[in-house]
């Protein structure tokens, strides 16, 4: 499996979870910038650091990831976005459609196996 490449920021206000999925994706090739909510995570896209998808908690304080989602797609509706959750149903799924994810992920024991493959996949979907 070829390495990956770009900035990949990741939301969660729960360090633990953003620490891990870093060290998962940095051990891929991305290079990985961190934001603990929405506002942070606003202000370093807003820095134009050439973010390459933003990979986002759906529960978070003050701004959710739906939310957060929508006001990327104000800034820049290329950046895919994708939700994480531990909701597994279709509302879920739908809700984060609806607010311009590009994908949803739950939080599972599988999910530091299959972030790789996923961020690598969506990354493939936005340069095709």
């Amino acid at each position: 499996m070829s390495k990956g490449s770009g900035r990949i920021l990741v939301v969660d206000d729960d360090p633990f979870v953003g620490e891990m999925l870093a060290i998962v994706l940095e051990g891929e090739g991305y290079e990985v910038t961190a934001a603990c909510g929405g506002r942070e995570a606003l202000e370093a896209l807003g820095q134009g650091t050439g973010t390459a998808l933003v990979l986002t908690d759906m529960l978070m304080p003050g701004m959710d990831g739906l939310e957060l989602t929508r006001e990327i797609r104000k800034l820049d509706g290329r950046v895919p976005v994708l939700v994480l959750s531990a909701r597994n149903d279709e509302e879920f799924r739908q809700l984060a459609a609806e607010s311009g994810a590009r994908g949803c992920l739950v939080k599972d024991e599988e999910l530091m196996e299959r972030i790789g493959t996923v961020v690598a996949e969506t990354l493939r979907g936005v340069s095709n």
